[in-house]
């Protein structure tokens, strides 16, 4: 039990002196990011009311809707909407009332009416004939035209029938939020002027790079509003809905009513932004203090490397992007994309090649019989000038590459905040970025490893005195 003791006690003392401050935060930020994912969990398999509402709790709780005159006319009409506050995965209730005419309900059955008295009387007529026929008081010319009018009476009573049967058919209703057709949203109403009580689930796609993934996309991007006037608040869009039976790109209803659909919740956008600031502080503390990030793997006082400086910032850009999105959107399939991949392919390939890549050393020039100086090891100087500087001063590759590298970063970054999705870089960014990486690892060859120190000048001989003259300057004096 001792020794036990003894052993946990040197551990701790021994995490506690080596790289303690990247533990504590690199610990942190896990335990933040696990948070996260189990309020998101606990979240998507909540049984709340609002979000398993169905058609029966939609007529209690809409019941004061009353109908309009005009909805006889087939105008159709949005009642009501329950709840007012929705998210992706919880049920929309929308009462509709005017789907179909009555007048032509009624035309329809008033038709099939019609056809069927018609049918009747000529059924009634062909008997005669035939009866007449058979008495010999009517020759079969009669028969055969009684029975000709009779068959088309059939085929027109079918025909109404069939009509009657089409317009009393459900009808599909198409949903549009935010003026947008959703195409993969749709309802079956009945046929009918009455109100009626249709519910649609707001699921989110089950690959976000699908049609579903996106519509979503599209319609939580932009300006978001807070629930309240906290800065940790909720943020929901405002979308209004419509209906439409048909199949163009406007929906029918006149007026529409407006729902919030919650975009992200704030305080676990926080949490999960602490989360990532603690795990970006100990890369930041474990970068300063081992070869991490830095030029030369075997000395932890080396400069640090641009290439993998950009590795570096890429892979963090993606997998904090990624989590991101899959905490708005609950999907983690498709949000990869190919541009990214090959992003992270040159940035690698970047690394990789500029670490076997020999620099010029930065040793004096040795004097004439005097042997060769050993050149010393570069050491940092500061990051900036580190990843910018060479040992004779800034270079062009070097610019270059950081810039765009930067660029892009922002691009990117702004693109997983406003529109919930990794950048589509352009073939020819792309291209752009791997002739920058390309340029820095093709000019580092030619780059001083160090400061440039002052060839070594030996001292000039002292002059050479004979005795004569050694002579006559001591009498002299």
């Amino acid at each position: 039990m001792r020794s036990c003791y003894i052993w946990v006690a040197q551990r701790g003392a021994t995490m506690a002196g080596e790289h303690s401050r990247e533990k504590y935060f690199a610990g942190a930020g896990v335990v933040l990011f696990a948070l996260c994912g189990l309020v998101l969990a606990a979240d998507r398999f909540s049984d709340r009311t609002e979000r398993s509402i169905n058609a029966t709790d939609c007529k209690t709780r809409l019941s004061g809707a009353a109908a309009l005159p005009e909805d006889n006319t087939g105008r159709l009409r949005i009642v009501g909407l329950l709840p007012s506050r929705v998210e992706l995965g919880s049920t929309l209730c929308i009462a509709v009332a005017g789907v179909t005419s009555q007048t032509k309900l009624d035309a329809l059955a008033g038709t099939v009416s019609e056809m069927t008295t018609l049918v009747a009387d000529r059924s009634r007529l062909l008997q005669n004939a035939r009866s007449a026929a058979a008495q010999k008081s009517a020759d079969e010319n009669a028969v055969a035209a009684a029975e000709q009018k009779y068959r088309q009476a059939l085929v027109e009573l079918e025909g109404a029938r069939s009509a009657a049967e089409t317009g009393q058919a459900p009808v599909r209703l198409s949903l549009f939020l935010g003026g947008k057709r959703a195409d993969h949203l749709s309802l079956s109403a009945e046929a009918g002027p009455a109100i009626q009580y249709l519910t649609v689930a707001l699921a989110p796609a089950a690959e976000a790079d699908a049609q579903a993934g996106e519509f979503w996309r599209t319609l939580l991007a932009g300006p978001t509003r807070a629930t309240g006037a906290r800065f940790w608040d909720a943020r929901y869009k405002v979308l209004p809905v419509g209906l439409s039976r048909l199949e163009g790109d406007n929906p029918e209803p006149m007026v529409q009513p407006v729902i919030d659909v919650l975009v992200y919740r704030m305080s676990l956008v926080m949490l999960g932004g602490v989360g990532a600031l603690c795990l970006i502080a100990a890369l930041v503390l474990l970068a300063r203090s081992t070869t991490l990030l830095r030029d030369h793997a075997e000395r932890p006082d080396a400069p640090y490397s641009l290439a993998r400086v950009q590795l570096a910032m890429w892979a963090v850009l993606v997998f904090f992007g990624f989590v991101f999105i899959w905490l708005v959107l609950g999907r983690m399939n498709g949000i990869l994309n190919e541009s990214v991949l090959v992003l992270l392919g040159i940035s690698a390939t970047t690394g990789l090649v500029a670490t076997q890549m020999p620099t010029r050393s930065a040793a004096p020039a040795a004097a004439a019989g005097d042997p060769a100086p050993v050149a010393e090891p570069p050491k940092s100087q500061s990051f900036f000038r580190d990843i910018l500087y060479d040992g004779a001063g800034p270079t062009l590759p070097r610019m270059q590459m950081l810039a765009w590298s930067v660029l892009l970063g922002v691009i990117f970054v702004w693109n997983v905040l406003t529109g919930f999705a990794f950048t589509e870089f352009d073939t020819n960014l792309l291209i752009m970025l791997g002739i920058a990486g390309s340029s820095y690892v093709a000019f580092k060859p030619v780059e001083t490893a160090g400061p440039v120190a002052p060839p070594v000048t030996p001292p000039a001989p002292a002059p050479i005195v004979q005795d004569g003259e050694a002579a006559q300057n001591g009498a002299a004096g």
